[in-house]
């Protein structure tokens, strides 16, 4: 039984190498296992040229073929960090003082291969062409995650989505980020990774520093080991998949459930 429909843009994309850094990551920075909310709104973003928040939900579901391990060049300095020599490899000029840098190498988590299905719902239904136009055609070259990890648009479709009751259970077919209040509603029993993601800030105007609003969401592996229960209500794309892009590694049937946050 079909209650309610809305439209949202849905991007089909892969990226070769990526990572998604974990905030809180420092000695080795960890990534994510997907773009977390805050990286895709801002590639959105950078896409459509928008120069203020555009209030938007999007669901965001993936997978990746492997992870690798990988050397970068790591520099460290403070603002008041007086230059020595011996201790410091670099020196920088801050006006009349000489600061100090240090140069090392450290390590960061890459995601390989990866397949991304991602929905954007903006608040404003008429947004749903400006975005659509701005993902098939960026102002901007496109990158999600560190500027270097570009990403490859493969469709960019404007999707139907259905408030649905589900007459038979349906399976997750990729990993996915499903908010908490949904997966709990929903009643998966498997237990997962909640992440606290960011999705949106404002600016504190004293301070002038980001305050993120973020999402409480379970990182849920696709498979039959997610498995949404029949009779169950769930936002639906009833929009078929491009032909040429199921001769692809996506491999996906139509309709998918999705999450949005």
């Amino acid at each position: 039984m079909e209650s309610e429909t809305k439209k949202a843009v849905r991007i089909m994309a892969y990226q070769n190498m990526a990572s998604y850094r974990v905030p809180s990551s420092l000695a080795i920075k960890e990534s994510y296992p997907l773009p977390p909310y805050s990286s895709v709104i801002g590639m959105v973003h950078a896409a459509c040229g928008f120069q203020s928040y555009v209030p938007m939900q999007v669901s965001i579901q993936g997978k990746c073929k492997s992870h690798v391990s990988e050397l970068y060049t790591r520099y460290e300095f403070g603002q008041y960090t007086k230059y020595e020599a011996g201790r410091h490899q670099i020196q920088l000029k801050n006006g009349d003082d000489t600061l100090g840098m240090n140069r090392g190498v450290a390590s960061i988590e890459l995601l390989v291969d990866v397949y991304l299905i991602l929905h954007i719902i903006p608040e404003d239904e008429a947004m749903i062409s400006v975005i659509a136009e701005g993902m098939q055609h960026p102002k901007n070259y496109l990158s999600l995650g560190r500027h270097e990890d570009l990403i490859r648009i493969d469709a960019v479709d404007v999707c139907e989505l259905a408030w649905t009751e589900l007459e038979d259970s349906m399976v997750v077919p990729w990993d996915a980020y499903i908010p908490v209040e949904e997966r709990n509603r929903l009643g998966f029993a498997s237990p997962a990774t909640i992440y606290k993601l960011h999705k949106n800030y404002t600016i504190d105007p004293n301070l002038q520093i980001r305050l993120w609003n973020s999402v409480r969401a379970q990182f849920v592996k696709g498979g039959a080991a997610s498995e949404i229960e029949e009779e169950s209500m769930v936002w639906v794309d009833l929009t078929p998949m491009p032909e040429y892009i199921n001769q692809k590694e996506y491999n996906l049937t139509s309709p998918m459930p999705v999450f949005g946050a």
